[in-house]
């Protein structure tokens, strides 16, 4: 048995070794893969066998890639290998992309994303950031895909990817082309398709080609089109890129079509749409549905053409892509109109009214140029910050040539007084050495007298402690009050300069997360002043305006300290009134975080002070002012209202979490880190998540030192 294990041991790694193709040589080393898995006995072995399966599957058989990838998945958060875990859940997103499940395959997508930031993996992160954008893309959120591509964008700038730039160009090039700025997206896939054909990436040159093509379509530069897409078809036809393929044969049979082709048009789309059947590719395959029923249209086979339609409208439901949704309802309509079907042509129209008002409005364009600007400015910055340091290093190199001479002359001249010195300080080395004997002894007598002292002031540092404890809620305490929360508090000395503060009110809870200015013993001397205060304001005169309150704080400190003292704190105050749901807030410096899925597209979204991360989380934006006496700050600060749902998710915080350093590069963890934690936790009960940011800190600090305190709040409304 031995001897046979060792021959299927060669036998991976032939296989392993092997390309993965659709030919017959590719399915022989998928079996032989297969058998191998069942007799490899290392879990390390096991997990490259997985990682090998689910890519060989990849273009064939979605289903396939998800069993093999659950399978890694499974084994490499066993052996708590990070990158691995991240790769397997992005592979497994890409399935189900693939099979039409959006949301699944984003919360796949999600779930890696937190993975990679774990490890501080940019590479992972950069590809991730393109996957949720392509699926926001899919889904008709095209805000929050172009906050995506953005992301992967600067990343890929960062680290030097020119493929990770060339995708992202490409991916904002499709947001221009949605937004019918085809002069925009010409320029975005052209500046693609450079990168792409520079670094000989055959598959993405093929692709731009393919895009080329479709904004000519739009431009109704017909021959131009088809030019692109037959460059891109033989490509893609030569690396067997069986979907791709497919995907340009649909667009080839789209010109056909508007060229009155229709036969043409048809082979086309039939054998766009077997192969796409047979790959189980959902969404491609409805875009042929919708492209048949077009042609028959475009015949007067209008009955015909409603069959193919309503076939494509049950699928756009199905996979939850809106702009598909859309696509075949305007269709749809249209056709029951010819028929003379008014009554189910209205109620057709309305839905596909609905549609197309949630997913494409006069404020994309304009988020989008502004998105844009925003980018090209900062990057203009760090170019002319690079060019600066430049300059100044060829300064510092030419003066250093002319000093040269000179240091060699002041060398000869240092050597000899050396000599010199040495002489004297053997001389005065002995006198010395008497002096210290006698030192020694003064000063053993004064270290007795400092580690008393000390111990004197270590003792009182731990009173105050006592003391700073006894002022803050227990555990017990905020439970009653804040009900499933967690509360992560990690001073960075004995004392915090950061403190939480919280009380109920009928039906309304306040809660604060406050940062002192300074952290140990200074930090916890405001944390009292402010304790105190937030008792006298709250308590005792009943203010429950969040804006007021912080107003009235800011009053009561600089009436304490004066204005000849720049100390004072950045908070978060909310209230919640726990039977409306309606959560007030105010913010100096200091915002809040607000977890739901789909928060990111729903009504609030658009109010003033609130800003979308992603389609899970939005920040309701502080003043920018602290608490405490600021020269040409003494603006009132402002009250955000808005309404939540059961289950959303609330995140108070200081600036110590996202300020520590760590990772391999021993950079801020940052708050985009932070908000790709929070946007992964979903599934998680708020104790599951306070554990798991401080698991997060922990591997992301390792041996650092903590460099300022630390409290987070989350809370379930």
């Amino acid at each position: 048995m031995t001897g046979f294990r060792y021959l299927y041991s060669i036998l991976i790694v032939i296989c392993l070794l092997g390309g993965y193709g659709n030919g017959a040589a590719g399915a022989v080393n998928t079996d032989s893969l297969e058998n191998a898995l069942s007799l490899a006995a290392d879990d390390s072995l096991k997990l490259t066998i997985l990682s090998r399966l689910a890519a060989a599957y990849k273009s064939s058989t979605p289903d396939k890639v998800i069993e093999y990838g659950e399978r890694g998945l499974e084994l490499a958060r066993t052996m708590k290998w990070g990158k691995e875990t991240g790769n397997f859940l992005n592979t497994i997103g890409i399935a189900y992309t693939n099979k039409g499940n959006l949301a699944r395959g984003k919360r796949y997508f999600k779930k890696s994303l937190l993975e990679y930031g774990k490890i501080d993996d940019q590479q992972g992160m950069l590809n991730n950031f393109n996957n949720l954008g392509i699926v926001c893309f899919y889904q008709g959120d095209y805000e929050s895909a172009i906050a995506s591509f953005l992301e992967s964008l600067e990343i890929s700038e960062e680290i030097g990817d020119t493929a990770g730039i060339a995708n992202s160009m490409n991916n904002i090039g499709s947001m221009y082309e949605k937004q019918q700025d085809y002069d925009k997206a010409l320029e975005y896939y052209q500046q693609a398709l450079t990168l792409r054909d520079k670094i000989g990436d055959r598959k993405g040159v093929a692709g731009c080609y393919n895009n080329l093509g479709i904004v000519y379509k739009r431009k109704e530069e017909y021959d131009k089109a088809l030019s692109h897409y037959f460059k891109s078809l033989k490509i893609k036809e030569e690396l067997d890129e069986a979907v791709s393929v497919a995907e340009t044969q649909h667009n080839i049979g789209i010109i056909y079509q508007y060229r009155k082709e229709y036969n043409i048009a048809l082979e086309y789309y039939l054998k766009s749409m077997n192969t796409l059947k047979k790959m189980g590719d959902k969404r491609r395959y409805t875009h042929n549905l919708v492209s048949i029923g077009s042609l028959l249209q475009d015949q007067n086979k209008y009955q015909e053409a409603i069959e193919y339609f309503e076939q494509a409208r049950q699928n756009a439901k199905e996979i939850g892509s809106l702009p598909l949704l859309r696509e075949s309802l305007g269709a749809l309509y249209k056709c029951q109109s010819m028929l003379k079907n008014f009554k189910q042509a209205f109620y057709t129209l309305q839905e596909h009214t609905k549609i197309k008002d949630s997913i494409f409005n006069a404020d994309n364009t304009k988020r989008l140029a502004e998105i844009e600007t925003k980018y090209e400015t900062e990057k203009k910055e760090r170019e002319l910050l690079e060019k600066d340091v430049e300059i100044s290093s060829q300064k510092v190199n030419l003066a250093s040539q002319k000093s040269q001479a000179e240091q060699q002359r002041i060398l000869t001249l240092a050597v000899a007084s050396i000599l010199a010195l040495v002489i004297v300080f053997s001389v005065l080395l002995y006198r010395r050495f008497r002096v210290s004997q006698r030192q020694q002894q003064i000063i053993a007598g004064q270290k007795a007298i400092v580690d008393e002292k000390n111990k004197d002031i270590t003792d009182s540092i731990n009173y105050a402690k006592r003391i700073q404890t006894a002022m803050l809620r227990s555990d017990e305490e905020m439970q009653a009050l804040l009900g499933d929360h967690f509360v992560l508090f990690l001073p960075k000395d004995v004392v915090s300069g950061d403190f939480y503060w919280c009380h109920d009110d009928e039906e309304v809870v306040i809660w604060v997360v406050a940062d002192c200015t300074g952290h140990g013993v200074p930090g916890a001397f405001m944390s009292m002043i402010g304790n105190s205060l937030m008792n006298e304001i709250i308590i005792e005169k009943k203010l429950r305006n969040p804006g007021q309150i912080l107003d009235a704080l800011k009053a009561g400190i600089i009436n304490s300290l004066g204005i000849e003292t720049q100390d004072g704190m950045d908070m978060s105050l909310c209230t919640l009134n726990r039977k409306t749901n309606e959560l007030q807030f105010a913010g100096a410096n200091n915002g809040i975080y607000i977890v739901r899925e789909g928060i990111g597209s729903a009504k609030l979204s658009k109010e003033n002070g609130i800003v979308i991360f992603n389609n899970d989380l939005i920040e309701l934006k502080p003043d920018k002012q602290s608490v405490g006496y600021e020269q040409a700050k003494e603006n009132p600060f402002t009250t955000r209202s808005v309404y939540l749902e059961k289950g959303d998710k609330i995140y108070a915080y200081s600036d110590g979490y996202v300020d520590q350093f760590g990772g391999r590069k021993n950079k801020k963890y940052s708050a985009r880190r932070f908000k790709i934690a929070l946007s992964g936790f979903n599934s998680l009960t708020m104790k599951e998540q306070g554990g798991a940011l401080a698991n997060i800190l922990k591997d992301w600090q390792t041996d650092r030192e903590q460099i300022d305190d630390i409290c987070v709040i989350g809370v379930t409304v």
